[in-house]
């Protein structure tokens, strides 16, 4: 994902229409949201299932150019992730 945050994003910056920009994480529960505010600066916010939100619930992914709401997990439905080979 280091080229995707690196090399690749800063091409994709320079197509106009482009407001938000996901790094969707294959090997955990993660999901990277940068997204262009109202100041022309990109923010992130980043979705990670070992966090959770003030009710105690999984956080929820929003995606504001399509308005699109949904929890983490229902992405990542039906995905097998590969146990730590390290072990």
């Amino acid at each position: 994902m280091a080229s995707d945050r690196g090399k690749k994003f800063r091409h994709y910056r320079r197509l106009d229409t482009l407001r938000e920009y996901l790094l969707i994480d294959s090997e955990t529960m993660s999901i990277e949201c940068y997204r262009l505010n109202d100041r022309g600066k990109w923010e992130l916010t980043s979705y990670l299932m070992d966090e959770t939100t003030k009710d105690a619930t999984e956080p929820d992914v929003h995606i504001t150019s399509i308005d699109f709401d949904c929890p983490l997990s229902q992405l990542y439905e039906d995905v097998e992730f590969l146990e730590d080979q390290d072990n």
